[in-house]
């Protein structure tokens, strides 16, 4: 399984990285820190799994869950929040994440249940589009 991760923290980014690796079965894990770099990993790699820093550098969070459900239907989205806001977590869930996790609220309990999450995602490897660059995000 392809995982992408869109954090603008290196602390936290490395710490998803080490988290996703210790799951079972192959992954492969990429990492970007902006919304440029985002926008040319997603296109390149077509992850089964993104983790997206809501309000990723460059790049507008709400613009880019659209795009991504729109595109890649198969794609699931779990959605990382600097502080919990259930406004913010309700928008998500109606466009279709997976989940919503608060980076400040007992951070370690988050990414177990991150990790638990991330395990029931199911092998089966389907995109209704592939990513190519008439279709990529914008």
């Amino acid at each position: 399984m392809e995982v992408l991760i869109a954090e603008s923290s290196q602390v936290l980014r490395k710490s998803l990285v080490r988290i996703v690796n210790t799951l079972p079965g192959r992954t492969r894990v990429f990492e970007v820190e902006n919304y440029t770099q985002f926008k040319q990993e997603f296109a390149r790699v077509s992850p089964r799994m993104v983790l997206l820093d809501l309000f990723l550098a460059g790049g507008e969070g709400f613009s880019m869950l659209d795009r991504i459900v729109e595109q890649y239907d198969r794609c699931q989205i779990v959605v990382l929040l600097d502080n919990y806001d259930e406004s913010l977590a309700k928008r998500a869930r109606k466009r279709g994440v997976r989940a919503v996790f608060s980076k400040s609220d007992n951070l370690f309990s988050s990414m177990l249940e991150l990790s638990k999450s991330m395990q029931k995602v199911p092998s089966t490897k389907h995109y209704s589009k592939p990513a190519t660059v008439e279709n990529q995000i914008d």
